[in-house]
């Protein structure tokens, strides 16, 4: 299995702004720190340090479910942006998306990327700009 990198946290830490304190993520869903998104019960301190200790647990789940999620081998970068989709629009919804299908049939690096660049860019049906941004880089990793 691959690892992400220092610069694969960093990329997906670029994206995701800190906030000591719980915000609604734009989608709803309660968020904390570096994106991490709240579960019933929890309690925080409310500092840098646990925020990257939560992106550190929270990124080590992603890596674990991406792992049985793909089928083809795929190298460093296309991984970063990979596991920056996983956690970023969630496993879930990853797991069971065109996109996967098409990383998992093994197309090329151009038809995967132009797939990566339109998918995930919504919520409820409305084009958000800063998904819109992120798709886009994560399918110039995914070319490169």
């Amino acid at each position: 299995m691959i690892r992400l990198q220092q610069s694969g946290l960093d990329y997906i830490i670029s994206w995701e702004e800190f906030r000591a304190f719980p915000y609604d993520d734009g989608f709803g869903n309660m968020t904390i720190y570096f994106g991490h998104l709240i579960l019933p019960g929890e309690k925080f301190n409310n500092t840098q340090e646990e925020g990257e200790a939560i992106l550190a647990k929270d990124i080590e789940i992603t890596e674990h479910a991406a792992s049985k999620m793909l089928e083809v081998a795929i190298d460093d970068n296309q991984y970063q942006a990979f596991i920056d989709m996983c956690y970023n629009t969630g496993v879930g919804r990853l797991e069971h998306s065109e996109t996967l299908a098409l990383i998992n049939s093994g197309a090329d690096k151009e038809t995967v990327a132009k797939k990566i660049e339109k998918a995930f860019i919504t919520s409820n049906g409305i084009v958000v700009g800063n998904l819109v941004s992120r798709r886009k880089a994560d399918a110039d990793l995914w070319r490169a």
